[in-house]
């Protein structure tokens, strides 16, 4: 307990450092425009402090939560998710630009029938992997339909990283879906049709199956493990290499 509560101390203070000296910072901008816009920065700063806050009394308040509302509490939070991904998903449509356009088009091109290659694609090669699965989903349905697959496959990854963390202690899996909540990067990120959106999820799953990999006692487990984990960095490397 010691130790613990040494090493909570001494992060908490690392952090609280850190925030003050960012704040004191904020107030000397880089002088690149004319206008010195210190409100903004300093506002973050603010918002950054009361979110680690409010995520550190969340964590102590999920430490001592009865075990007899843990599931309601998990429930709750993974059908937070969901809504709030359904209704990103159904609100917006994501406009492709620049590396984005020349794939999605191309895509679109294949499905209609026209093999013609854009010039593109002999600059960027690495591109076609991801090109051809592009092509192959938007058989499915482009637009909202598009936008529902990549946070489908998206939560394939976070259900695996949850499980782990929920097998070791539930408070730090609900600490994990609190945090995927409130990223709102992840949300406008899952809108985006590129090759990170697919490949984040590989990474998570290859990360889960190597740690499943170092517990394996059998033979038939470790080869198994070392299949899937294998098929995973493929997978990830043939779409980002």
């Amino acid at each position: 307990m010691k130790i613990r509560h040494t090493l909570t101390v001494g992060l908490g203070g690392l952090i609280s450092l850190g925030l003050l000296l960012t704040w004191l910072l904020a107030l000397f901008p880089v002088t690149i425009r004319v206008d010195h816009d210190w409100l903004k920065p300093l506002a973050l700063i603010i918002a950054s402090g009361l979110y680690l806050g409010g995520i550190g009394l969340l964590f102590r308040y999920l430490h001592r939560l009865p075990k007899r509302f843990d599931w309601w509490v998990t429930g709750g939070l993974w059908v937070l998710l969901l809504l709030i991904q359904l209704w990103v998903a159904t609100a917006w449509v994501a406009a492709p630009r620049a590396d984005l356009y020349f794939v999605h088009q191309q895509a679109l091109n294949l499905l209609q029938g026209n093999h013609h290659w854009a010039a593109y694609f002999y600059t960027y090669p690495n591109n076609v992997t991801f090109m051809l699965l592009l092509s192959t989903l938007m058989h499915l349905g482009t637009g909202v339909t598009l936008n529902l697959i990549q946070f489908i496959w998206l939560d394939c990854g976070l259900v695996a990283v949850w499980h782990v963390l929920r097998q070791h202690n539930p408070a730090r899996a609900n600490l994990f879906l609190s945090l995927v909540i409130t990223a709102v990067p992840l949300y406008a990120y899952a809108l985006n049709t590129y090759s990170d959106v697919y490949v984040l999820p590989l990474i998570m799953l290859a990360v889960v199956t190597f740690y499943r990999l170092q517990q394996a006692e059998t033979w038939q487990q470790i080869v198994g493990r070392s299949l899937l984990l294998s098929l995973f960095l493929v997978a990830a490397y043939l779409l980002k290499s």
